[in-house]
Order: C-alpha cells, then structure tokens, then sequence
C-alpha cells in the first residue's frame, strides 16, 4: 500500500537546496518530526526512487514538486511517530519483519562493500562483446553418423582441401549443407559452435562436433565485429556482474572457512530419504553441523527444518524422488552458512552502526508501520458504494471511451495550386482513386518526411496537431487541405469516421473502484497528517529549492 500510496510522488530529474540546513549527527536535515530528522540523504533516496520507478514504467518526468515530496516524507514519520505511539511497533509480525529486513541490509551492505570498488576485466569485455556481435561465414556439413562425419574429418586433415571434400558428400548425397560460406550471428549458433569458434582463426577446420540433427563439420571461413556501443556499454555491464559473483563467491567461502567448522561425519551421515517419518524425527536432532565461532551452532534439526521450508508444497515429494541428500550441503553452505557468515563479518566490521545502514532500516520499519496502520486505522474508514463508482465513471467519461478514429486516405503534391487544384476536382464529383492514379505535380513518393494515408484507420488525437486542425469537423466524404512543415501538400479523405463511444460501466467496476478509494485513501490519509501535526512538533527546514 505504501508503495502505490508513493506513486502519487512527481518524477525526478534532480534536487538540491541552495539554502542552509542543519546539520544532526553529522548529516544535513531538511525537516523534523518530534525531534526526529528527516534527513537529505532520505530526501534524495525518495527522489531516486520515484525516478526509477517512473523510468521502468516509460515516464517522462516533468516539473519536480520537491515540497510535496518533502510534505509526504513528512507524513509518512508522523504516521510513525503515531504507529509507534500506539504500539504498532510492538506487534510480533512487525519486529519479525523488520528484524528479518535488518539482517537482509546488513548483508547486502557486506557484498556491496566488498565489490563497489571492482571493475570489469577488458578481456572478458571483450570477448562477451565479440560474442554478441560477431558475425561468422561458415561452410559446412551435416552428416548423419558419426563414424561417417570422422571419416571425412580424417580425409580432409589427409588432402588439407576442405572445400573440394565438402562438395563432394554433400553432390553425393553423404551429407547436408551450402557448398557456399552463409555468414551467422553469434547469437543464432548454438554454444557448441561457438565454443569451437571461440578457439578459431579464419580459414580454419572444426573437429566433428555433435548436435542435434547429426554431426557437423564446418570451416570458418571469415569473422567479423560490427561496431555496436550498446552492445559494447552491455558487455561491460555482464563483464562486472560476472566478475562481482564470482568474487562474492570466493568471498563466502573464505568467510566460511574463517568462522566455521562444519562436522563432515555429522553431515554425510544424515540421511533424508528413507520416509517422512524418520525425516520429521531428525527435526528434533540436536546434533552439531556447524559450529559458527562465537555464534549459536547450527544443528541437524536446523538444518532438515531448513530444507523442509524449502519446499513450498511439502517435501514429501522430494524425498520419494530422493532428492535432499544431494542438496543437504548446498542448502548448508550457500544458503544457512552464507547469511550468518556475512551477517558476522558486518557486525565485526560495524556496518550496524553506520548511518546508512540505521537509515535504512528505520525507512523499512517506517514502511511496514505504514502499511499496518493503514490496514488496521485507516482502511476500515475507506468504503465505497455504487453511486460513488458511477459518479467518478461519468466525471472520467473521456479516460473511459474508445478514442474518436478515422479512415483516411492522402495525395501529396509538391506546390500548392496542384493540390486545391485537386480538392476542387474531387468536391465537384471526381472519383478519389482515379484521382489519385492520374492527378500530376504529385510528391515523390520517397521524398523525405513524406507521410501515406491509405485507407488506413487512425486515432484522431494521433495525428498531429496541425493536422487534427485540417480535419476538425469532418463528416465521412469530406476532403481536406493541409500542409506539412515539410511542405507537402496533402489532399486528405476523410472516407469514414468512427465517432468516440463510452465503454459500458459493468467491465469498469474492478478498475474504477481502485481508484475510488486510491482517492478516499489520500484524501483521509492527508486528514490524519494536518491532524497529527497539532499532535506532533514538526519543523521544515528546507523551504527554498
């Protein structure tokens, strides 16, 4: 709820204040709820955020409401404030989720930190680069078996003529293929073609290599690489995400050995696929797996708890298919491991008590307040009946109708005179096809800029403004002057108009409910905030932007 209560934000396109702010803790304030700041670096996230948001759904930002920003900042710490004041904060699904959320920050400030200074390797750039835009001319063959395809194979390295071999089993009906190179795109081979590829140079032979359809040989006649910068800018980015998931891996791993000890013979010996009986029974072993330094161990219980969770429709199946015991170490190291070895290593480094780190767990505590008291103090205020449906369908009546639409066909002419020469022909009678195939002085039909309208039919408010100006008014079989900036000159046919007709409520209810009480929402959550301010001290430091 917070969440869609957030898009009502406006976009971003950047922020700053000239002005003076104070500065808390060592960090700049921009505003204070009951001596709790609201800071700019929180300022700025929900700017960033909001940016983000509206590029992922194709928005353009606009102009930047930066005080209603900061107002609603304001009114999600005094709906904390009153949250807490009323013992949300209390409530055990509300400390599960923030404490699983703070755990879930600390690690992932861990592996950021870690890598947020790594770069890609050139190398692997560019051979991620090569394999996206490279383009290669083969010749090849596809046999059937593959004693035949080693066969020819031999004889080929034998004659060191591959061409010649080529067209011969494939004239003699041995093999499939083009005597001729075709050129293939990376992408389109399959990766055992390109892994052979990759070991290549031009004019070079494959070994017998097994596909699908058979077994192919091929000779790599050329290769090339066409300059492409978002390919390029691409292979950059999968270049350090690779490298960044590699590191975090070996990262893990040193981690595990530094903190843990895991009992192998404990390990290997549990065994979680005879029944569900005696899986459930190892739920209570108290055994130890691994013994964490300075941590609670995790024991075999923990452990089988943990892979019975796993499964979202029951394990049951999975320990008919004998599953578990192949994945009984994975789970242990990459999954329970993983987290409380970094969980471990941030506390030790102090991430806990960095500013960004308190920061962002207070905005997700903050949230889920949010959220809770929306559900259990505002919600239950927000109703709606019929009539408040039907009222916002008809105040909306153009967000909800079939736009107006228009069949349209054109003739373009390069002067003027020629195209009212040809209006006046076609008011008097003139059939517009025969028109259309005979009037002189027409534009070439390649010229720049150059539109065709040829029966097609198009939304009216897709025109150009301009030009829903030349069509104003039009009723079907009327004809229209207008000219382009381009300076076309278009004779337009308005054959047919399809006028813009009101959908029918029934398969609105859904939709125009939602935002029926989307509206109540804010309208009752912007009562709680003017109320609240009587309640709570809040004090706006940034007022110029």
């Amino acid at each position: 709820m917070l969440a869609t209560w957030c898009m009502f934000f406006p976009l971003l396109a950047g922020a700053a204040s000239e002005q003076k702010l104070p500065v808390i803790n060592g960090e700049e304030v921009v505003a204070t709820v009951n001596d709790d700041p609201i800071t700019m670096d929180e300022f700025t996230r929900a700017l960033s955020s909001i940016h983000s948001e509206g590029k992922q759904e194709g928005k353009q930002a606009g102009t930047i409401d930066y005080k209603g920003i900061l107002k609603r900042l304001v009114t999600l710490r005094l709906i904390r404030q009153e949250a807490i004041n009323i013992g949300l904060n209390e409530l055990p699904e509300i400390k599960d989720a923030v404490d699983q959320n703070s755990r879930q920050t600390l690690i992932g400030l861990v592996r950021g930190h870690y890598v947020r200074d790594m770069e890609a390797d050139e190398q692997e750039i560019d051979k991620l680069y090569k394999e996206a835009v490279g383009e290669f001319r083969l010749n090849s063959a596809l046999f059937d078996k593959k004693d035949t395809a080693e066969k020819i194979e031999e004889e080929i390295k034998a004659n060191d003529n591959f061409d010649e071999t080529i067209k011969k089993v494939i004239a003699d009906g041995t093999a499939r293929g083009k005597g001729e190179g075709v050129y293939f795109k990376g992408l389109e081979l399959l990766p055992q073609i390109t892994e052979a590829i990759s070991k290549m140079e031009a004019g070079s032979v494959s070994p017998v290599i097994e596909i699908k359809e058979g077994f192919i040989i091929f000779k790599l006649e050329d290769l090339r690489f066409p300059e492409n910068p978002a390919a390029k800018e691409e292979a950059g980015k999968q270049a350090l995400d690779y490298k960044r998931k590699k590191a975090l891996e070996e990262y893990k791993d040193s981690l595990i050995k530094k903190y843990v000890k895991v009992d192998e013979g404990v390990l290997d010996g549990l065994d979680y696929e005879l029944s569900i009986e005696e899986f459930e029974k190892l739920l209570g072993d108290t055994r130890v797996v691994a013994d964490i330094e300075g941590e609670q161990p995790i024991t075999a219980g923990e452990l089988t708890e943990g892979l019975r969770n796993k499964y979202f429709h029951g394990v049951e199946p999975a320990i008919k298919k004998r599953r578990l015991n192949d994945k009984k170490k994975l789970f242990l190291y990459d999954t329970l491991l993983s987290k409380r070895v970094f969980i471990k290593e941030g506390l030790k480094q102090g991430i806990d008590r960095t500013p960004v780190y308190k920061s962002m767990v207070k905005e997700y505590e903050s949230s889920a307040l949010f959220d809770s008291f929306l559900k259990r103090v505002i919600m239950p205020d927000v109703k709606i009946d019929a009539e408040a449906v039907e009222k916002f369908y008809k105040e909306h009546i153009d967000e909800y109708s079939s736009p107006e639409m228009m069949r349209l066909s054109s003739i373009a002419f390069v002067n003027r005179t020629d195209a009212e020469e040809a209006l006046e022909k076609l008011k008097k009678g003139t059939d517009f096809k025969w028109l259309k195939t005979n009037a002189e002085g027409q534009a070439d039909k390649e010229a720049r800029g150059l539109s065709s309208f040829d029966g097609a039919v198009i939304v009216t408010k897709d025109l150009t403004e301009d030009m829903r100006k030349a069509v104003s008014g039009a009723h079907a079989g009327d004809v229209r002057l207008y000219t382009s900036p381009e300076k076309h000159y278009y004779v337009l046919y308005i054959q047919d108009i399809f006028p813009s007709k009101p959908l029918p409520l029934e398969g609105l209810n859904n939709e125009i409910s939602g935002r029926v009480i989307q509206e109540k929402l804010n309208a009752i959550i912007d009562d709680w905030a003017d109320k609240l301010r009587e309640v709570y001290k809040v004090k706006v430091y940034a007022t110029e932007f």
